[in-house]
């Protein structure tokens, strides 16, 4: 498995290209390159992937890159940030997010209709 940086550094030097040309913010290609930036967000790769002259799929395929951004489990989405999710009940969950508390009661339609949540 490669590292999604030293391939996008690999296929940008077979494209004979600087890292300018990959995006805007050179320094952010030069992030990813250099290990410094793990797990770049998903519209970055996929930007970089249009100008390497390939796919997202293409570009990560075979490298250590995981996408973070949304995690997925039936019918709940997850972002990356920082907080704690406490389910009581499937009526009830307790949400914390940067040491503030939001009590929220959830409504639970099953079947074809999406849940609704309410604070």
């Amino acid at each position: 498995m490669e590292k999604l940086g030293k391939k996008i550094r690999r296929l940008r030097k077979e494209a004979d290209k600087c890292q300018k040309e990959l995006l805007d913010n050179q320094s952010a290609v030069a992030q990813i390159e250099n290990g410094s930036n793990l797990n770049p967000k998903r519209a970055r790769i996929k930007e970089i992937a249009i100008n390497l002259g390939t796919t997202i799929e293409e570009l990560v395929k075979d490298t250590d890159w995981i996408e973070t951004n949304v995690v997925k489990s039936s019918s709940i989405a997850v972002s990356e940030s920082d907080f704690e999710l406490k389910v009581f009940n499937k009526n009830r969950f307790e949400h914390r997010l940067d040491g503030n508390y939001w009590y929220l009661a959830a409504i639970v339609v099953w079947g074809s209709a999406p849940a609704q949540f309410f604070t």
